[in-house]
């Protein structure tokens, strides 16, 4: 008989060590993003979608808090 696996030990999830990224590309990991002119307006972006603009301007990003399957790494 096969030896079953658990799926996530099978399929580990890639987890982006990306703690900034630009308007306009994709999300590298879900988290709280607030842009570099006003970090006190953060946004929740989910991974894999566009990274928004912010007043009408491609800004920077950077990630205040991260929603993966592992810690930030410092």
């Amino acid at each position: 008989m096969k030896k079953r696996t658990a799926y996530e030990k099978a399929h580990p999830r890639r987890i982006s060590s990306a703690t900034t990224t630009r308007t306009g590309e994709h999300c590298p990991t879900n988290g709280w993003w607030a842009p570099t002119t006003d970090a006190k307006n953060p946004r929740f972006v989910s991974e894999g979608s566009m990274m928004p603009s912010e007043g009408g301007g491609s800004v920077t990003w950077v990630l205040l808090r991260s929603f993966g399957d592992l810690p930030l790494p410092l």
